[in-house]
């Protein structure tokens, strides 16, 4: 009896343990800061997969390496070439992409990275003297300010003798720290959806863009800002400072030289309220002095990258590509178009870029198990909840801010359908999900508001926090698994 007693004390005082050691965790989660749950998750999660993820296993990550450097030296500008357009680059960085990872593992599930060719890759030198011309046509037309972070990290890693494979992971910690502090300002200055942010921020894709040297970590920074910054603005009564008016102005220069579709969220600064200006004077001036930036960088930019570009050989032999006549074929057959896009969007495929935009690895070949993508929309959803009721932006904001990032998006698919997809084609080519990341908070935070969405925030924060993590840990060991376990 005295046994029997003995072990009902230790059972007891065992669930008590646990029950308070829960009861803290619970009340700990739902005093957490989105802010600093987001910082913590990225540069954890970050930190890790910049030395997980093998070499250039990143998207394009190798084109994205190649034009970093090219900057790096001063080459703001592309080079013509006899196949193509990139520049004239050593030829070690070409060597170390080549041989650092296994030639047949792209999108080859069952080949694993191999630390001894990673090892020896490492010790490859530079010899800068010896230099080949390198194309890169799919990222020389992209501005220095794409990979200002990354070109400033191989830059200085190169004045202290690195070797390519070092420098690329130099980069990749510029990118990395250049994005998180991005991110973390822009969830800062939020008057609210901060908790939406946060988790459009922790979208296992982006993280893993961004511990590259991927120029969408400039871009996703870039767009988080901008719409940060608009809503703030949109949602403030006193009059705009002149400080207020500068940093505005700033960020539309630099969304200029972000890929050109983006560019339309900075159109909606021409729409905030009146109460932010003394005088119909100065909201002019305001307006006008705000389109002239976005307008005129954009314009200029594209106007001058466009004068290098021309199609890949390795396209134009598979399929004919002719951005002009596709622009004419689009305006003369807009009813095909609509049939592309429809084809595109609502069709089975419209799953896959969904599932991109969550988390798809490698050359997209290592995806989120379905229940990690659901559990990530799902954890979107209550945040989004978790911000009814608090003071939102005016509805004609809201309306406009959606408008402008679903025209980007659309103007996305223009973009691809006249420079990627075939003569007339039925549906739109080379569309990946994560191009549509960049602009998401356009569509997530006017939904605050204007959806009958709402959850009780203590119980709906601990779900989110424990569902994001949830997903995070998840991607890790797909990533591991993709990569190194056989």
């Amino acid at each position: 009896m005295g046994a029997n007693m003995k072990k009902q004390f230790h059972e007891t005082a065992f669930a008590l343990v646990c029950k308070n050691f829960f009861n803290s965790l619970y009340n700990k989660l739902n005093k957490t800061n989105p802010a600093k749950f987001y910082l913590v998750c990225a540069i954890v999660l970050g930190g890790i997969l910049i030395f997980v993820t093998p070499p250039f296993q990143v998207p394009d990550e190798g084109a994205h390496f190649y034009r970093a450097y090219q900057i790096s030296e001063g080459g703001f500008l592309p080079e013509h070439l006899e196949e193509g357009t990139g520049g004239t680059l050593p030829r070690s960085l070409q060597v170390v992409i080549d041989t650092s990872i296994p030639s047949n593992m792209y999108g080859n599930t069952d080949v694993k990275a191999d630390p001894s060719l990673i090892k020896k890759a490492l010790s490859q030198p530079l010899n800068a003297d010896d230099r080949i011309e390198t194309s890169f046509d799919n990222t020389a037309l992209y501005s220095p300010i794409m990979y200002a972070p990354a070109s400033l990290g191989i830059a200085i890693s190169r004045a202290f003798g690195a070797t390519p494979l070092v420098m690329l992971y130099v980069g990749r910690i510029f990118m990395l720290a250049a994005w998180v502090a991005a991110l973390y300002f822009a969830i800062r200055i939020l008057p609210y959806g901060k908790w939406a942010m946060a988790v459009l921020a922790l979208s296992p894709m982006a993280i893993y863009q961004c511990a590259s040297v991927s120029a969408d970590a400039v871009a996703l920074s870039m767009g988080a800002l901008v719409v940060a910054w608009f809503v703030k603005l949109a949602t403030q009564e006193s009059c705009m400072s002149k400080k207020q008016w500068f940093l505005t102005l700033s960020l539309l220069l630099a969304l200029g030289f972000v890929k050109q579709p983006y560019s339309l969220l900075g159109l909606s600064f021409a729409f905030l309220p009146s109460r932010l200006f003394i005088s119909k004077k100065q909201k002019w001036q305001f307006i006008v002095s705000a389109l002239v930036v976005v307008i005129g960088v954009t314009a200029t930019w594209y106007l001058v990258s466009t004068s290098y570009y021309s199609v890949p050989a390795w396209i134009s032999a598979t399929r004919e590509i002719n951005p002009n006549k596709q622009l004419l074929f689009l305006l003369t057959h807009p009813w095909t178009f609509l049939h592309a896009l429809a084809n595109t969007h609502l069709s089975t495929y419209s799953d896959g870029l969904i599932m991109q935009a969550v988390g798809v690895f490698g050359s997209l070949e290592a995806p989120l198990p379905l229940w990690a993508d659901l559990s990530y929309m799902f954890a979107l959803l209550l945040a989004i909840g978790v911000s009814y009721g608090q003071k939102i932006m005016q509805k004609t904001q809201r309306i406009l801010l959606f408008t402008l990032t679903a025209l980007s998006f659309l103007a996305i698919d223009v973009l691809l359908y006249m420079s990627w997809s075939p003569y007339a084609a039925l549906d739109v080519w080379g569309l990946q999900g994560r191009y549509y990341l960049v602009a998401m908070p356009g569509i997530v935070l006017p939904l605050i508001g204007s959806l009958e969405v709402k959850f009780r925030r203590v119980k709906s924060q601990f779900v989110i926090i424990s569902l994001a993590l949830i997903v995070l840990i998840t991607s890790f060991l797909v990533i591991l698994k993709r990569f190194w376990i056989a």
